[in-house]
């Protein structure tokens, strides 16, 4: 009865009815619609920052956790790095190697951060192989050849560093950097590729070579600065933590020797700033909800009060022929809740399909800048960003509106059940 009630009343005044109902889903679709887009854009930004650089997991010594220098190294096992690559969940492990060293030529040189990687382990945890602009990608090197027993040794530069030493493919550098035994190694390259990843401190300043060479240059042979692990699913990357943890700990004999143990740390570790980030602004995005859930809150309470002023001789009589005040509270409550839930329904529907197709076609993120490619923070996006389209995405709106929608019909409710019957039906309230 309440329903049938609640349904003819509210059309009386179809219009503003509909207005209701359309501001209400408006606020619903922008909230669904900008869950979708936050999320997209941190996955993203996570993704971005660890796919070319640090990776999703690193095992490294804790030496060289609390201080990342060429001395703080760890003998590297290749039984230990099959044993990390076998866990579920784990698609890649590339052990590397980090260096600080002049490279150049007769005209130009440049301090640059050399990063010795597997070539063919290193596809599998980083996207540089495949972001290269010009050339090709390192060789792997044959088994038991020397570094640079073919002359000089390949490298694949960033593109703003090749533009800074003025070089490209073909080139040859020389490079020096200091070895863990005091001495001072030097190496000839040859640039074989040049990468545009998109990520800043790569681009501008990064040399990859071959893992042996740079090593042997070192005086780091068998050894590394650690290992990076690609987790695709970055919902897995806690679980997945803790299977190699505990797989380190069984192994601390024989890998934690000269720089302590062996430690695995997560991409929110090694980038506290951008988790710090992205938790600020998840949190931040509840003043927007804020924002949005006062506006529908004013526009149901709005409405609801024109339409108890408009019927108070109508309330006046029900109360006059024994209604009781609490019925009539509650015809009043049925009707804030239908109209509520009208909207959020709606909304919630549109914006989940929008969602949807967000996730299908892309958010072109080009549109915001004017050299056709979006970069925020140094990490470069796609050029088109996918949404996830989720029923969590739209729980939270559509019960936090109607939670809002129901305290606003409150106030007109109690204000009809205190009418005063005789001076409601003579027209005096």
């Amino acid at each position: 009865m309440f329903i049938k009630l609640a349904v003819r009343n509210i059309f009386r005044q179809k219009r503003r009815t509909l207005l209701s109902i359309a501001g209400v889903a408006a606020a619903t679709v922008t909230l669904v619609w900008t869950h979708g887009l936050l999320d997209a854009f941190m996955l993203a930004m996570v993704q971005g920052a660890t796919a070319v650089d640090v990776g999703q997991l690193q095992v490294r010594s804790q030496a060289y956790d609390e201080k990342t220098n060429i001395f703080n190294h760890f003998e590297l096992s290749s039984e230990l790095v099959e044993k990390i690559s076998a866990i579920d969940g784990v698609a890649g492990v590339s052990p590397r190697v980090h260096l600080y060293g002049l490279v150049g030529t007769e005209r130009r040189s440049q301090v640059t951060r050399i990063i010795g990687v597997d070539p063919e382990r290193e596809r599998s945890v980083s996207r540089v192989a495949s972001a290269i602009e010009l050339g090709d990608w390192l060789l792997p090197r044959a088994p038991g050849s020397e570094p640079s027993a073919m002359g000089s040794v390949q490298v694949v530069l960033g593109r703003g560093l090749a533009q800074q030493l003025g070089v490209g493919i073909g080139d040859e550098l020389v490079l020096f950097v200091q070895g863990v035994d005091g001495s001072l190694g030097n190496e000839l390259l040859k640039v074989v590729g040049i990468a545009r990843t998109g990520n800043t401190s790569i681009d501008r300043g990064a040399v990859f070579m071959d893992l042996a060479a740079a090593q042997s240059v070192a005086a780091l042979e068998g050894r590394a600065h650690e290992m990076t692990l690609h987790v695709p699913r970055l919902d897995d990357v806690d679980e997945v933590e803790d299977q190699v943890a505990g797989l380190l700990a069984s192994s601390q004999p024989n890998n934690g020797k000269g720089g302590g143990p062996l430690l695995v740390r997560s991409w929110k570790q090694l980038l506290p700033q951008l988790a710090q980030m992205i938790e600020a602004s998840k949190q931040s995005m509840w003043l927007i909800y804020l924002l949005v859930y006062v506006i529908a809150g004013i526009g149901i309470l709005n409405t609801q009060r024109m339409s108890a002023l408009e019927r108070r001789r109508e309330f006046g009589i029900l109360l006059a022929i024994g209604v009781p005040a609490r019925q009539l509270g509650a015809m009043l409550m049925s009707e804030t809740l239908l109209l509520t839930m009208m909207g959020p329904v709606v909304g919630a529907t549109l914006g989940l399909l929008s969602n949807y197709l967000f996730s299908i076609h892309g958010f072109n993120m080009a549109m915001f800048s004017s050299s056709g490619s979006f970069s925020y923070l140094g990490v470069a996006f796609e050029e088109r960003l996918f949404f996830e389209a989720s029923l969590s995405q739209v729980w939270g709106p559509m019960v936090a509106i109607a939670v809002v929608g129901v305290l606003c019909g409150v106030v007109p409710a109690l204000s009809a059940m205190r009418l005063d019957a005789v001076r409601s039906i003579a027209g005096r309230t």
